[in-house]
């Protein structure tokens, strides 16, 4: 049974975090060097850091939002090499498609090679944005 101070219960409320959250991070986290709270422990796993008193009571939770952004660009990152590969692809066969004198068809695919361009470009253009509000909130954050 988790001690949970009063503290880290509003605090789990504001972060949206529970108990089962809490009972992974203790059991699958690492330990987290802070030399500048001894009494205190710190356990991480992945966006959670659990900080618990030396009583083994749980002191805080706090939820890293630059780590939810960085893997939101991991993701956006794949889809973007994803979408770069089709339109590639769908240019080399709209080319090839050109050269063998099926110009209906060339044209199709070039136009399909262009909409996955765009949607290529705008993946790209929010993953510049989301880096800049990581960069612009948190200055000594490095990606």
């Amino acid at each position: 049974m988790l001690k949970i101070t009063n503290h880290a219960k509003d605090r789990m409320r504001e972060r949206n975090i529970t108990e089962g959250d809490i009972h992974e991070v203790l059991s699958m986290g690492n330990e987290v060097d802070n030399k500048s709270d001894y009494a205190s422990k710190y356990i991480r796993y992945k966006d959670i850091m659990v900080v618990k008193n030396w009583d083994d009571s749980i002191k805080t939770v706090i939820k890293d939002e630059v780590y939810s952004s960085k893997l939101e660009i991991s993701k956006l990152r794949n889809i973007a090499s994803k979408l770069a590969e089709e339109f590639k692809k769908l240019y080399s066969d709209s080319k090839e498609a050109y050269d063998g004198n099926r110009r209906d068809l060339a044209k199709e695919l070039s136009n399909r090679g262009k909409m996955k361009q765009k949607e290529c470009e705008e993946i790209n253009f929010k993953i510049k944005n989301m880096q800049q509000e990581i960069n612009r909130n948190n200055p000594n954050y490095f990606l």
